[in-house]
């Protein structure tokens, strides 16, 4: 699997009424990746806690987002503007 983020600081960013993506992290140097909605997938860690495979949301010339759910949160205490350790790797794409 290839590396795209390695105990790389970033934070939880919160955009109210933004359904699933309401709390997000930006996912650094994914910008060039090639591939629409439900085509890059990661696997990896937030703060140590296991994430399963996710999707991330391409955004037109900007990096990705990986949306950071309520139970990912519960599991690390944080919330909104808080920082977090990210560690992600690729799974692959369709």
């Amino acid at each position: 699997m290839k590396v795209l983020v390695k105990n790389k600081k970033v934070k939880i960013k919160y955009v109210p009424d933004n359904g699933a993506w309401t709390f997000h992290v930006v996912v650094p140097n994914t910008k060039d990746l090639e591939g629409g909605w439900g085509y890059i997938k990661v696997t990896g860690t937030i703060d140590g806690y296991d994430i399963k495979i996710k999707n991330l949301m391409p955004q037109k010339g900007n990096d990705m987002l990986l949306a950071v759910n309520a139970e990912i949160r519960k599991a690390i205490k944080k919330k909104g503007e808080d920082s977090v350790n990210l560690t992600l790797y690729l799974v692959g794409s369709i």
